[in-house]
């Protein structure tokens, strides 16, 4: 796989981390667990999807 690809891949999940705990810290602000919930399972969504990239070939 080209390694330029892999960059801008792994760049968009970390940045869809960050949106995950932003949304945390708005849903924790606000005291909506259904944010809070909501926010924790994309995150580690996020991470299941990184895991392989730590993975050597």
């Amino acid at each position: 796989m080209n390694p330029r690809r892999i960059h801008y891949e792994i760049g968009g999940w970390i940045l869809f981390g960050i949106g995950c705990l932003a949304f945390l810290g708005a849903g924790i602000q606000n005291q909506n667990i259904f944010t809070i919930v909501g926010s924790i399972l994309f995150f580690v969504g996020v991470i299941a999807f990184l895991i392989p990239y730590t993975w050597s070939s």
